[in-house]
């Protein structure tokens, strides 16, 4: 019976991947969120991998169609180091794992694009597509100050 009590906890752990950290857990794909896209083009939000929460990954950011997708245009990758106190609270995580990144002006046409990213789990070689894309009009940029 003891046995068959810690395999119904171990399953409920393993069903949710944005749990609280438990070192006898499997292997979990990266998580995270696309927060923000402000006017100007700076992508925010979080991203970390599960198996090793106290670590900074990186993420892959993407226009028109999530990394692997046909239409996919990969614009750059950002370390996530940046502190999210609410995030470390919230999910019961350390680490720092809030990312930030400014669209460069090639790709800001003023037309409507969505912003999609990914996370890289290094243990697993691959990617873990992060939720919540935002769809938004990336505005050229203004003129260069003189």
């Amino acid at each position: 019976m003891r046995s068959l009590g810690r395999l119904l906890v171990t399953s409920l752990l393993l069903s949710c991947a944005a749990c609280t950290y438990d070192a006898e857990k499997q292997h979990v794909r990266p998580d995270g969120v696309v927060d923000w896209v402000s006017p100007d083009g700076v992508v925010s939000g979080w991203a970390y991998e599960g198996d090793y929460p106290e670590r900074s990954i990186w993420v892959y950011i993407y226009l028109d169609a999530p990394q692997g997708e046909r239409g996919a245009t990969f614009v750059d990758s950002v370390m996530a180091d940046q502190p999210r106190p609410d995030l470390n609270t919230g999910m019961k995580i350390p680490g720092n794992h809030g990312f930030s990144y400014k669209i460069p002006k090639e790709f800001r046409t003023n037309q409507p694009r969505k912003v999609f990213a990914s996370g890289w789990d290094k243990n697993e070689q691959q990617y873990g597509k992060l939720i919540n894309p935002k769809s938004m009009l990336l505005p050229l940029p203004g003129p260069s100050p003189k």
